[in-house]
């Protein structure tokens, strides 16, 4: 959605994702932008080769994923910032 520049359904899916108890940005997945770059390359290189993502209407680029992803990251931030991640939190602090 954030490569689509669909901002609005994003954060409606955010919050969905919130109130279930699924990750929504990358501190949910141990990952901080800033730090893991080499995992967010990765990212970045494993989506390029996702057959699907070129059949958009647009050219999809590395550069626009990327930028996709962290502004998903950022509305994960405001999404939990705004109702908080308790779900989250209450399932992955249980021992498996």
């Amino acid at each position: 959605m954030c490569l689509e520049k669909n901002y609005e359904e994003a954060k409606r899916v955010a919050e969905f994702f919130v109130k279930v108890g699924l990750p929504v940005h990358f501190g949910h997945l141990s990952l901080a932008p800033e730090k893991h770059t080499e995992e967010i390359d990765t990212i970045l290189d494993e989506t390029m080769k996702i057959f699907f993502i070129h059949h958009e209407p647009f050219e999809v680029t590395r550069e626009k994923v990327h930028s996709a992803i962290l502004k998903a990251h950022q509305v994960g931030l405001e999404t939990v910032n705004k109702l908080g991640d308790k779900p989250y939190r209450e399932i992955h602090s249980q021992e498996i």
